[in-house]
C-alpha cells in the first residue's frame, strides 16, 4: 500500500504497531532502519499532531500534560483512536511552544497493575518481533532493573530493551514503580519511538 505525496513521490507504507502484535509492510522486503517507517495508531516521528487533533483540543491535553524540565518537551495523554487494541494510552511528545507541535516521541501503554512479571515476559515477545523487522546492523541494548532517574529514593526500576536506528529510537520498557509512586503511576510497559533530539533531551537535559 503506497500514496502520492504533494511532492508527487510514491512514500513507502510504514509500520503499523497495533494491539500487542508487530505487523511488517507486506510491501517492503528490505529491513526497517528509519523511525518514521513506524507508526501507532497512524501517528509517526515527524508528523504534526494537527494533522490529527485540532488546536483546541492540544491545548486542554497540554493543560492536564507532564511538562519536563524548563517546559522544553511536555507529554500528551491521549486515549487510542483504534477500536481494536489492547493499548490504554497514548503517550505524545512535543514541543509545547512549537506552532505545528512535531511529533518527537509516541508510545502506546499497557498497564500491568500488580503484574510486572507478565509485563516483563511481553517486552521480551516484543523484541523478538522487531528482531526480525531491523537490520542486523541495527544497535540493540538490554538492561534489566535500572533505577527509574525520576525516583529520587531509587526504589523505581526499569527493564529495557533500545534499538538505535539512524534518526530515532525504539524502547519497549516495562515500568516498576516504589509503592510510593504506585499510588500516582500504574506499573507498565511501554512502546516507543523517540526522534534523536528528544533521547539525547532526555539523557541530558530532562531530570
Amino acid at each position: 500500500m503506497t500514496h502520492i505525496g504533494h511532492s508527487g513521490k510514491v512514500l513507502v507504507m510504514r509500520i503499523f504497531i497495533a494491539v500487542l502484535v508487530l505487523i511488517f509492510s507486506l510491501q517492503s522486503l528490505t529491513k526497517a532502519d528509519d523511525i518514521t517507517d513506524f507508526e501507532i495508531d497512524g501517528m509517526s516521528i515527524g508528523d504534526s499532531l494537527l494533522d490529527y487533533l485540532n488546536k483546541e483540543e492540544i491545548n486542554e491535553y497540554l493543560e492536564r500534560a507532564f511538562f519536563y524540565k524548563d517546559n522544553k518537551f511536555a507529554d500528551i495523554f491521549v486515549m487510542p483512536k483504534t477500536k481494536n487494541t489492547n493499548y490504554g494510552m497514548m503517550q505524545i511528545s512535543i514541543k509545547p511552544e512549537e506552532k505545528k507541535h512535531t511529533i518527537h516521541a509516541i508510545g502506546g501503554q499497557i498497564s500491568y497493575k500488580n503484574k510486572i512479571s507478565e509485563c516483563y515476559a511481553q517486552k521480551d515477545e516484543m523484541g523478538l518481533d522487531i528482531d526480525k523487522m531491523i537490520s542486523k546492523s541495527t544497535k540493540v541494548k538490554r538492561f534489566d532493573n535500572e533505577k527509574h532517574t525520576y525516583d529520587k529514593t531509587g526504589n523505581s526500576y526499569t527493564s529495557s530493551i533500545y534499538y538505535f536506528l539512524e534518526n530515532g529510537s525504539i524502547d519497549i520498557q516495562c515500568y516498576d514503580w516504589s509503592k510510593k509512586l504506585e499510588e500516582r503511576y500504574e506499573d507498565k510497559l511501554i512502546i516507543s519511538f523517540k526522534s534523536n533530539e528528544f533521547r539525547n533531551f532526555l539523557i541530558n537535559e530532562a531530570y
